[in-house]
């Protein structure tokens, strides 16, 4: 069952997405790509919401931004350790 929370979007295949819970990523949840109601792209981070009874999805600009940064960060971190 669905938990409410932030979800990342793990991948996005045949018009599914298959969504990753943050608080445990062991969590998996599929749901049609259309429900998120948005052109959303592997990695981006949504928050499922539950009111009356219908769940929606609110992509997480900022959130995901963030987190994207940072993984650039790492990344040429670590490509500057690999030259050294």
């Amino acid at each position: 069952m669905m938990k409410q929370g932030i979800y990342t979007i793990d991948s996005l295949e045949n018009g599914t997405a298959k969504l990753l819970w943050r608080d445990d990523e062991s969590v998996e949840e599929l749901i049609e790509a259309d429900a998120l109601g948005y052109p959303a792209k592997a990695g981006d981070l949504v928050e499922a919401i539950l009111k009356n009874g219908e769940w929606t999805f609110r992509f997480q600009e900022n959130r995901t931004e963030s987190i994207r940064s940072q993984a650039r960060k790492l990344r040429e971190e670590l490509l500057k350790r690999n030259k050294s």
